[in-house]
């Protein structure tokens, strides 16, 4: 089913996607939880919201610096396509933008979740490229 890498040979590219899928399906569902942790200690919703997006932020930042190498470098040394890492970029910026407004002035649940929803839109792109990657190198 999974093809080589049943036999834990992996590729840089799968290993690249398997990375990606990994940090942004972990981000989304820790800062999911976040206001519900914040909210029940007994913070108000601005607070809850701000606090969760500056958390959320950060991890973005602290995410970004483990790949600077890999941004750097483009799309063709993760094997993927310029329109996927285009929609990388923008989905980045966004989230960022978003919760940095969310911080500093909204402190509204919206702008949170949908940096959470690109969050998750960007681990479901990286699972269809493992499983598409999975189709086409197998025997």
């Amino acid at each position: 089913m999974l093809g080589p890498r049943a036999a834990g040979e992996w590729s840089a590219q799968d290993r690249i996607q398997l990375g990606v899928l990994l940090r942004t399906s972990f981000g989304a569902v820790l800062w999911s939880i976040a206001p519900l942790v914040l909210s029940s200690a007994g913070l108000g919703e601005a607070a809850v919201w701000a606090l969760s997006s500056g958390g959320y932020l950060a991890f973005i930042f602290v995410v970004l610096s483990t790949v600077t190498a890999l941004f750097r470098q483009g799309p063709a040394a993760s094997g993927t396509s310029r329109a996927v890492w285009i929609y990388a970029r923008i989905s980045v910026a966004l989230q960022v933008m978003l919760l940095l407004a969310n911080l500093v002035a909204l402190r509204t649940a919206w702008p949170h979740l949908v940096a959470i929803l690109l969050s998750l839109a960007a681990s479901a792109f990286a699972f269809v490229r493992l499983l598409v990657g999975t189709r086409n190198s197998s025997p």
